[in-house]
């Protein structure tokens, strides 16, 4: 994971490990906080029952005030795929792409919706996560 964690003077990253509901907003601004990030991904354990739509939404929320002439904007969403059944809002502008990475075969409905929403993508897992990141940036 260390090697995909590459800045540069255009790069802010947020991640925000989520269970039933998001529960930490880390938020990375050089190479120097990296260390914080990779714990958080380390130690985030994987949760049933969550719901993709409420943290997709706030990384949104978060994102939109994030100047678009300085900075790329994407979400990251890594998932088991397994989601309540939530809905996205209608009320929400989904012009930031989010790319989903899941961890089972079967694509769930809604990451194939907020892939259609946003022009995003799903990535399975099982495929090298670290050429599912390469890709990703290549959006960027």
């Amino acid at each position: 994971m260390e090697e995909l964690i590459q800045f540069s003077e255009k790069d802010k990253i947020f991640v925000i490990p989520f269970g039933y509901v998001p529960e930490k907003v880390y938020s990375i601004q050089s190479a120097a906080d990296a260390e914080a990030l990779i714990s958080g991904i380390k130690g985030a354990t994987k949760r049933f029952g969550a719901d993709i739509c409420e943290p997709v939404e706030l990384a949104i929320e978060i994102l939109n005030d994030v100047d678009s002439e300085i900075y790329t904007k994407s979400i990251i969403l890594i998932t088991n795929g397994l989601s309540r059944d939530g809905k996205f809002s209608p009320d929400i502008s989904y012009d930031i792409p989010v790319f989903s990475i899941v961890s089972s075969y079967q694509i769930p409905e809604q990451l194939d919706e907020i892939s259609r929403l946003t022009g995003g993508k799903v990535f399975n897992e099982d495929t090298d996560i670290i050429d599912a990141f390469k890709e990703i940036r290549g959006y960027n």
